[in-house]
């Protein structure tokens, strides 16, 4: 990528929106590739350089909502009522599937949008005899999770951008690559979900369905998440770790905690 183009293109873009984007997250590739762009009021969303050069704007100050995992729910909740249980639902985005516990036949993992559009529990539609939403397989559940810039993980970069803090992300030069990286201060920073990383699994709440798989990724991640902070602490490294739930709701005290270590 070359600085002057970018340059070029976040000049234009200003030219169209004036001040009321934040542009420092811009990294041009192409006018389809989408770039990371900051509303001031909903944060960080993407879009393609192309279509905010003709004017288009933040997608939920126009009307285009960007869910929070309790507003999906809600809208979960007018289609369904009461039937599921959403308490391990953890939203990303309307393709990225979540999962929701049937009463009769436990937890099953579907697409946000399936699931608006009133797609429910494939063994109860099987029973009604409807049609079959065909279940996604793990293989491609799996390919879905996003492994890096999370939501939890924009936020925090987000907040310390603010406060003058300059990091690197995902370095893979530093074992178990962290999230956030401060290399001079040696502190390494992971944003860490309650489902993946063991927290669910340790209060006992597992997907009922391939317990014995679940189980086994479950300790094999926390087994993982031990030894890149034995080795990195090894190394001299400060290691913090912050959960998916406290980035969200107490995002100032995590600040405060690292600003600490400096």
């Amino acid at each position: 990528m070359k600085k002057k183009a970018a340059k070029e293109v976040i000049k234009d873009f200003i030219a169209i929106h004036g001040k009321k984007y934040d542009y420092s997250h811009v990294q041009y590739i192409n006018s389809r590739i989408p770039v990371e762009i900051i509303c001031p009021i909903h944060g960080v969303f993407k879009q393609a350089p192309y279509n905010h050069r003709r004017g288009t704007n933040c997608p939920r100050c126009v009307g285009k909502k960007r869910y929070t995992t309790e507003e999906i729910i809600s809208e979960f909740k007018k289609i369904h009522g009461n039937k599921y249980d959403y308490s391990l639902v953890n939203y990303i985005n309307t393709y990225t599937p979540v999962i929701i516990t049937c009463p009769t036949h436990g937890t099953f993992m579907q697409c946000p949008s399936e699931h608006k559009r009133g797609g429910g529990c494939p063994q109860c539609a099987r029973k009604r005899k409807l049609k079959q939403i065909k279940p996604l397989t793990r293989s491609e559940i799996m390919s879905r999770v996003k492994s890096k810039d999370t939501i939890i993980e924009v936020l925090l970069r987000k907040a310390l951008w603010k406060k003058g803090l300059r990091y690197r992300k995902n370095d893979h030069s530093v074992f178990g690559s962290p999230d956030i990286v401060f290399k001079g201060k040696k502190i390494a920073i992971f944003c860490d979900s309650e489902f993946w990383h063991g927290k669910l699994y340790e209060k006992g709440k597992i997907p009922t369905n391939n317990q014995e798989y679940w189980i086994k990724k479950f300790k094999k991640n926390i087994a993982r998440d031990i030894e890149v902070n034995k080795q990195l602490n090894a190394s001299g490294w400060t290691v913090l770790r912050f959960w998916e739930t406290d980035i969200k709701k107490d995002l100032d005290s995590i600040v405060q905690t690292i600003i600490r270590y400096f």
